[in-house]
Parts: structure tokens; C-alpha cells; sequence
């Protein structure tokens, strides 16, 4: 799946694209073969058009890019992982939707240290809310 606003991301260049980016990545781990990812696929390019040159929207099909799955713990597709200073800081697993403008996401926490409150974990919301 590719779109021009969203960076496709391999095991290859991993850590050029994410370790070194100066904004947040969320990255779409993905595979040909699931419909669950194609169906969540409208709403990731819409976030990259929303949130260009704030968040970089990126994906990874996992059966060609096994390395980087496995070292971030991705057990099943669609997840998406948000990565902050080239860590990753928030998991979103399968279980994603929109619904009214809004974007409600379950999630869970991937770093620890920190002590935000779980409706802090994402929230990307449209630019007419404010950013947590």
C-alpha cells in the first residue's frame, strides 16, 4: 500500500526514518493479505493528510520487514505504534475506529517512566480540538 504521504519504512532504514525524526512517527505495521489493514487503511492516510508536517504517518509491511515486528512485540495487524524522540511511547493494537470527526483509540502504554493519564496515551485529534 502506498501513498505519497505516507514513508514506507523497511528493516532497512528503520532507524534513519524513525530513530532520527524530529516529530512523532506513527507507524502502521501492515500485510497484503489482511483485511482488517485495508479496511483501517482510509483512516491512516487521512491522519497523514491531517497531521502533515506535525505527525509523519509511516507504514511497514510486516512478512517483508520481519525484524523490526518482532523487536517491537507486534502479535497481530493492524497496530500501529507512535514513536516520540525515536522511541516508541504509545501502542494501538487492532482495535481502532473513528467515528464523528472524532478519533477515539484504545491503547496501551509503552513507556512506563512516564505518568500520563491513559486519555493522554494518543490523542489525535482534529485540529479543531486541542492536541493532549
Amino acid at each position: 500500500m502506498t501513498s505519497k504521504n505516507i514513508v514506507q519504512v523497511t528493516d532497512q532504514n528503520f532507524e534513519a526514518t524513525i530513530g532520527a525524526a524530529e516529530q512523532p512517527v506513527l507507524l502502521d505495521f501492515w500485510a497484503t493479505w489482511c483485511a482488517p489493514c485495508k479496511m483501517l487503511r482510509p483512516v491512516v492516510e487521512e491522519l497523514a493528510v491531517e497531521y502533515a508536517g506535525r505527525v509523519t504517518v509511516a507504514e511497514l509491511d510486516v512478512d517483508a520487514n520481519p525484524q523490526t515486528a518482532s523487536k517491537y512485540s507486534v502479535l497481530s495487524i493492524p497496530s500501529l505504534i507512535l514513536f516520540r524522540g525515536g522511541s516508541a511511547w504509545a501502542q494501538v493494537g487492532s482495535t481502532v475506529f473513528k467515528t464523528s470527526g472524532r478519533h477515539p483509540w484504545r491503547c496501551r502504554r509503552t513507556d512506563r517512566s512516564r505518568r500520563a493519564p491513559a486519555s493522554s496515551c494518543i490523542q489525535l485529534a482534529p485540529a479543531a480540538h486541542p492536541t493532549r
